[in-house]
């Protein structure tokens, strides 16, 4: 009898131990695949870091679109250039969210090559089928393409076309206008540049250095070519006689867009001001109102842009509503920053469609004028003069509206004057070349998303690199973008043939020495004696 209960006991504690487990394991597969599901919501997540804020419009709306097309979330990071690699390699060290793939200029290649933060770009897109030799040559190391060439920054001889009928092809030509001109009243000097930016100087000696070698040994390719390229720059001061103590390189871009200099040497960073003030764009701008309306065309001309014909209404309510729409405008413009998606909204500010073909740089630059203008547009009408000259003056603005509404339209060129050159050579036996600082995407070397990134990376310097310079006034590495602009066909053309900065880090302190010598050589410090200094 007791063990026949006992075979029960056991019996019936098996059936409710195999109870459980079943129990358990049907919990189980159901935490499972609630896990399953969660981990299927979840996207993926990739962070960029970049420093320069002018692409913060660029980048980020490059981030909404790629999430919105491959379903994954791109946070971008806009981060001081104060020991930016330096902060980098914090972040993967430490318990900061590391980039997983960030925007850096090529004199830091070599240093983020030993410090394993960039992964080789093996994407046959990055070829010279695509890209400018010089973008290429900028980011390899070892024979190694370590980054995705973005964009870059170069400089280029300024000229006004009012004073002089053909560009200079050396600067021999410069100074022989000089001592022929008649200079009219207002024009303060012949040519005026920065001689404290080695930007704006390179190019004196470009020829005959080497940045891409290591040792100092090497860097100076023919000396006694130097020393007669600083020799002929030093003796630029007596013709010129440029205070570098006063005359910067802001000042010296002003004084040549107010007509005050002939020649200036100016960088990238002015392309998107020489464009609007010489009113050359590929498209109209057109103006579109709260009530949907198309309102006056906007022209670029020497004194900006075109003011907008008023009825009767005093003088004092004018201003009154001038005030209120720069109000109602600088609230509108608040109000689009805070918006999540950053889009502008059309029945305020330009409308997209508009945009599609500009050599742009312009909009960024004239989104709030344009603002302000629509806003009083909703207070006030245009009116018509009765003179026959303010008639003609309508009937071809509404031609030019017809245009631009069918986008077909062009800005008539009011001020051709201002025209970009590539960098002149010093004399028919003295070459120059330009210096160039190339700027690309770098895949983190430490990052656990690498595919992702690398995609992303493409997207930004290649597949959406036509939207670069309307979006951020940046001109793209690709050498394939038509941007409808002899001027920048000429800045291309420069950066085409310049020099990239060096990327060696035991250049780093010679580059320094280049630039103290060209200050101490401008002041009257003996050539030789410089050079000397210069190869310690």
């Amino acid at each position: 009898m007791k063990h026949i209960i006992k075979k029960v006991i056991s019996i019936s504690l098996t059936v409710v131990l195999i109870a459980c487990f079943t129990s358990c394991k049907e919990t189980t597969n159901e935490n499972v695949a609630d896990n399953s599901n969660e981990t299927k919501d979840v996207q993926p997540e990739i962070v960029v870091w970049y420093t320069n804020s002018d692409l913060s419009d660029y980048i980020d709306e490059a981030a909404k679109e790629y999430s919105t097309e491959n379903n994954i979330i791109v946070t971008s990071k806009l981060v001081s250039a104060m020991d930016y690699i330096e902060n980098i390699n914090q972040a993967v060290l430490g318990d900061e969210i590391a980039p997983d793939l960030f925007v850096a200029e090529n004199s830091n290649l070599e240093k983020l090559y030993l410090a394993g933060l960039t992964l080789q770009n093996t994407d046959e897109t990055y070829s010279e089928n695509s890209y400018y030799e010089t973008a290429l040559n900028a980011f390899t190391y070892k024979n190694k393409l370590l980054a995705y060439p973005m964009y870059f920054e170069t400089s280029y001889l300024l000229y006004n076309q009012d004073y002089v009928t053909k560009a200079p092809e050396t600067i021999d030509e410069i100074l022989t206008f000089a001592d022929e001109f008649d200079a009219p009243e207002g024009v303060e000097a012949i040519f005026n540049w920065d001689v404290t930016d080695i930007l704006c100087n390179y190019f004196f000696v470009g020829n005959y250095l080497n940045n891409d070698e290591i040792n100092n040994e090497n860097y100076i390719l023919d000396r006694n070519k130097l020393q007669e390229a600083l020799t002929y720059y030093q003796n630029l001061n007596q013709y010129f006689a440029i205070d570098a103590k006063t005359v910067d390189y802001e000042t010296a871009f002003e004084k040549f867009t107010a007509g005050k200099s002939v020649f200036t040497i100016a960088k990238t960073d002015k392309l998107p001001e020489i464009e609007m003030i010489e009113g050359e764009t590929s498209d109209s701008i057109q103006a579109i109102n709260q009530n949907g309306n198309t309102g006056k065309i906007y022209e670029t001309d020497e004194e900006g842009v075109n003011e907008a014909k008023e009825d009767d209404t005093s003088k004092e309510e004018q201003e009154k509503n001038v005030n209120n729409a720069s109000e109602k405008a600088s609230k509108d413009n608040t109000e689009n920053i805070e918006s999540s998606s950053k889009e502008p909204n059309v029945t305020k500010q330009i409308s997209q469609s508009t945009l599609k073909d500009y050599t742009a740089g312009i909009e960024k630059m004239l989104r709030q004028c344009f603002a302000q203008e629509n806003s009083v547009s909703d207070n006030q009408s245009l009116e018509t003069n009765s003179s026959s000259e303010d008639n003609s003056q309508i009937e071809e603005g509404s031609s030019i509206e017809e245009d631009a509404i069918s986008g077909m339209g062009t800005i008539v060129d009011k001020n051709s004057s201002f025209k970009i050159v590539p960098l002149p050579n010093l004399t028919t036996e003295l070459e120059s070349k330009g210096l160039a600082i190339s700027y690309g995407v770098f895949v983190n070397g430490y990052t656990q998303k690498a595919e992702e990134a690398k995609k992303f990376a493409k997207y930004l310097t290649y597949d959406k690199a036509d939207k670069l310079y309307e979006e951020a006034g940046k001109l793209s590495s690709r050498n394939d973008i038509n941007y409808n602009s002899e001027n920048i066909a000429n800045v291309l053309k420069q950066y085409e043939n310049s020099a990239n900065v060096p990327k060696q880090m035991e250049n780093e302190d010679y580059w320094l020495k280049l630039e103290i010598a060209f200050s101490n050589i401008w002041k009257g410090e003996d050539v030789a004696q410089a050079i000397e200094e210069m190869s310690k």
